[in-house]
């Protein structure tokens, strides 16, 4: 049994894995977090390891405050479990346990930050997403302790799932 680790492959190995990792919801293991959104994941249909990171999303970094409450909460909420599903599409990852997209999850307890300039329009739960933003805003939840309506909080620049640049 040989485990394909698309985290150190070749583009073209890659690519050739792409089209099977991109048809629907693929179940998971998320073997290591690395940070609030991003994942070391097995995908045991496609014995494959893969790098995973949420999009659309912000937290905060290793370096600043909350990034180790963060992280906390994504190994508590996703390390080792065996009814994950990861959702890759061109410009949209989530991972979903049971119906709960864990990007919500993240958003609810104040632990990161929608990127509205990422558009809103290409992500199929943005309304769900707002809500629980929105939630964590109205109880001043961890970044949002020292929020105030109407100021302008940068969320960073708009990047795709591979991290490049939006224009």
């Amino acid at each position: 049994m040989h485990i394909a680790d698309l985290t150190t492959a070749s583009a073209k190995k890659t690519k050739d894995f792409l089209p099977f990792l991109q048809q629907k919801r693929l179940p998971a293991v998320v073997e290591y977090v690395l940070s609030g959104h991003r994942f070391y994941c097995f995908v045991p249909k496609e014995m494959c390891n893969i790098a995973f990171s949420f999009s659309g999303v912000r937290c905060p970094d290793r370096d600043e405050p909350l990034s180790d409450k963060t992280i906390a909460l994504m190994r508590q909420k996703l390390m080792q479990r065996w009814k994950l599903l990861i959702e890759l599409k061109l410009s949209w990852d989530s991972i979903w346990e049971s119906k709960t997209n864990r990007t919500v999850t993240l958003l609810e307890a104040g632990l990161a930050k929608l990127q509205t300039s990422f558009g809103t329009d290409r992500i199929p739960d943005a309304h769900l997403l707002a809500q629980a933003e929105q939630s964590a805003k109205r109880q001043k939840l961890k970044i949002w302790e020292n929020f105030v309506e109407g100021e302008e909080i940068s969320t960073g620049p708009a990047t795709d799932c591979w991290g490049v640049l939006l224009d």
